[in-house]
C-alpha cells in the first residue's frame, strides 16, 4: 500500500491532479453508499475552473503526494470554519493519509484562531470523522448546483 512522502500547501499547478483524485475517490469510494446514477451526475461537469478557488486565500488545501502522485488532498475553507473537502484516492484509503490531512487542518485551523470545524460528511465517511472526534449535528440533503440531492451528514467538532 502506498504512503505518501509529503503534505504541503497546494498550488494551481496541482489543480489537474486534484480534481483527478477527487474523480477517484468519489467514484471508487462513494460507490457502496450511493447509486450508480448519483455518483455520474456527481463526478459529471467537474471542469478544472472548479477547482482554481483551492488556491486563492480563503482556502488552504493540503496534498498528499507520493513520487509526484497527489494520493489525495484536503481543504479548510477559513471564513466558514469548515472543512471543504477531503479525499484520497481508493489505493490509499486505510492508509491513514486522510487522517494525516485531516489533523494537519485542524492544525491550521487552530493557529488561524477557528474554535470549531465543521464539515458535511458522505454516508461513508461519517464513521471516519466520528473517530476523529467530529459529532453529527443532523442527516442533511446535500443540493448540488447540477440538481444532484445526496444524504449526508452535518457534523462539527470543537478546537
Amino acid at each position: 500500500m502506498p504512503s505518501p512522502l509529503c503534505i504541503r500547501r497546494a498550488v494551481e499547478a496541482d489543480l489537474p491532479a486534484i480534481r483527478e483524485a477527487h474523480l477517484a475517490s468519489t467514484r471508487g469510494l462513494c460507490a457502496d453508499a450511493y447509486t450508480p446514477e448519483q455518483i455520474e451526475k456527481w463526478t459529471s461537469g467537474r471542469e478544472l475552473d472548479r477547482y482554481a478557488p483551492l488556491v486563492t486565500p480563503r482556502f488552504h488545501c493540503l496534498v498528499a503526494v507520493d513520487d509526484a502522485v497527489i494520493g489525495g488532498f484536503g481543504t479548510v475553507d477559513l471564513e466558514k470554519s469548515e472543512i471543504s473537502s477531503l479525499f484520497v484516492r481508493p489505493d490509499y484509503a486505510g492508509a491513514g493519509l486522510a487522517g494525516s490531512l485531516l489533523q494537519q487542518l485542524e492544525d491550521i485551523s487552530r493557529e488561524r484562531g477557528l474554535q470549531a470545524l465543521s464539515l458535511e460528511s458522505t454516508v461513508n465517511a461519517r464513521g471516519f470523522y466520528l473517530k476523529h472526534g467530529f459529532q453529527v449535528l443532523a442527516p442533511v440533503i446535500k443540493r448540488f448546483s447540477n440538481g444532484l440531492e445526496i444524504d449526508c451528514f452535518q457534523m462539527q467538532k470543537p478546537l
